[in-house]
């Protein structure tokens, strides 16, 4: 059975994607933005809208307050932490490369 068929790359990868979205996607959609997001640049655009409006202090107040809401939905200490790899001749003989 191992041999009986064959898979393209980019086939194999579309499947994982769509798969990906399929089941994980919605559920953590917020997270996933929440990871990404762009504070900095969100509070810039909240700046020019806001530019000249009379109520300019709380609109930048809201604006803080909700980039805070966006980015406390990250999950904590969930993105993977990986070791850079060891070069062969930084190995110790008793250490497994």
């Amino acid at each position: 059975m191992e041999g009986d068929f064959k898979v393209q790359a980019s086939q194999f990868v579309s499947f994982l994607v769509a798969d990906f979205i399929e089941a994980h996607f919605e559920k953590d959609k917020v997270v996933l933005i929440a990871e990404f997001f762009d504070s900095d640049a969100y509070y810039e655009a909240e700046r020019k809208k806001a530019k000249g409006a009379p109520n300019y202090e709380e609109l930048m107040a809201n604006a803080l307050d909700e980039a805070r809401k966006i980015k406390g939905k990250r999950r904590q200490g969930s993105a993977p932490k990986f070791k850079p790899p060891v070069k062969i001749t930084e190995a110790k003989a008793d250490e497994t490369v």
